[in-house]
């Protein structure tokens, strides 16, 4: 059951829960009941239960099932029948449920996600997943009281203030690596160490990296990833040339070679621990006419995000995710805009490597094109505009045919 998407869960995966005995554990807590009053006692427990996976290697709340027991007191945490919950309006209980984490836990934990499956004796079994999260540790605030917990193979537990204060500086080290990690392929990039050396001129790179990939301990078959066709939506930024694939030392590669030239001008490579890293010449001009396309360029960028997280939507890698964006050998480049806009004073970037704001995305689903406005409009000031012209006052993107 953990190996697939949320929302694919169905009653064959709980029925293996039980006939497996999966215990409860680091990443598993089951519940026979689910309250829909929300007394003080309840609420606690439930903020307790959340954070206690937010804080450790996240996990799954399961509502409507039974457990074992020793005897009248005690349980053995081992599944023992799924019965289903009581529930008048399924979809009034979340959003009350999402109220209260969102009022009663610091910072707010991003990417909890709930699903029901149905047809039980007493309603649905909901499952709700919970995140390890990069701003851990979470605190509970309740009732002018404050708590931290996490997890352990025995459930959770309060911490101690030993606890707190490495999970304070465990939250510091994940933006470390991140952006130590960007910086180190950036600096391979320049440097011509590439999958493939693309031709010289200006280039983007940009990283997806899921907080999964950080765990020195993760490795993905990328094989199983090619037989599933995992890969079909491996494609570079900008492609528009001939796109060939390839295992390699690294994990897996998409590499496009100029229609004109044999020069390479773009790739996609899926290390092994799920990380992206794209690069590309075609969103840029070329060193002889350093011009930034306006509008391909953006279009490029929106459409292979949305791309790589249908892949990671597909391949079962859950959020959250951290994008880095970064331009490099650009000093010199300007904007390309429309001829109305041509009383506008043209500027150029004053430096070689523009490295943007890490991005944060907690959802597949999310709206990639508002997401990378700020990415954008960062170009555009780089260039001596005050933002992208190709956003409405809304904020949404204007998609040109």
């Amino acid at each position: 059951m953990f190996d697939k998407p949320l929302k694919e869960i169905t009653a064959e995966d709980i029925s293996r829960l039980i006939d497996n005995e999966e215990p409860e554990g680091r990443i598993l807590d089951y519940k026979a009941t689910l309250s829909s009053t929300f007394k003080d006692e309840d609420k606690k427990e439930f903020l307790f239960d959340v954070t206690s996976f937010a804080n450790a290697s996240g996990g799954y709340l399961i509502y409507g099932i039974t457990e074992k027991r020793k005897d009248r007191d005690e349980k053995l945490h081992i599944p023992e029948k799924a019965v289903g919950v009581e529930l008048t309006n399924y979809e009034e209980w979340k959003l009350k449920i999402e109220n209260i984490l969102n009022s009663c836990i610091e910072p707010r934990i991003h990417g909890i996600a709930f699903h029901k499956v149905d047809d039980y004796d007493k309603g649905p079994v909901v499952v709700i997943y919970i995140p390890q999260s990069p701003l851990s540790p979470h605190l509970v605030k309740f009732k002018w009281k404050s708590r931290f917990y996490s997890r352990n193979s025995a459930g959770k537990y309060p911490l101690d203030y030993v606890e707190i204060k490495t999970a304070f500086g465990l939250s510091g080290d994940i933006a470390n690596k991140i952006r130590d990690f960007r910086d180190s392929r950036i600096a391979l990039l320049i440097s011509d160490n590439t999958p493939v050396v693309l031709a010289p001129t200006g280039r983007a790179i940009m990283h997806l990296i899921p907080l999964s990939a950080l765990n020195e301990a993760v490795s993905i078959d990328v094989k199983d990833f090619y037989h599933r066709e995992i890969f079909r939506k491996l494609f570079p930024l900008g492609r528009i040339g001939y796109t060939s694939q390839r295992f390699n030392f690294d994990g897996f590669l998409s590499f496009e070679t100029s229609i004109a030239t044999t020069e390479y001008e773009a790739y996609a490579q899926f290390l092994n621990n799920g990380i992206i890293e794209s690069a590309s010449n075609v969103l840029l001009g070329s060193k002889d006419n350093k011009r930034i396309g306006s509008i391909a360029y953006e279009e490029y960028l929106i459409e292979s995000v949305e791309g790589y997280l249908g892949l990671y939507n597909s391949a079962n890698i859950r959020p959250p995710f951290f994008m880095l964006l970064a331009l490099v050998d650009v000093k010199g480049y300007q904007m390309t805009v429309d001829h109305k806009y041509r009383n506008h004073m043209a500027h150029q970037i004053d430096r070689d490597t523009l490295i943007l704001s890490d991005i944060r995305i907690d959802d597949y689903a999310v709206n990639v094109s508002r997401l990378l406005k700020p990415a954008f409009d960062a170009i555009w000031r780089a260039c001596g505009w005050s933002g992208s012209l190709n956003y409405d006052n809304e904020g949404n993107w204007r998609r040109h045919s």
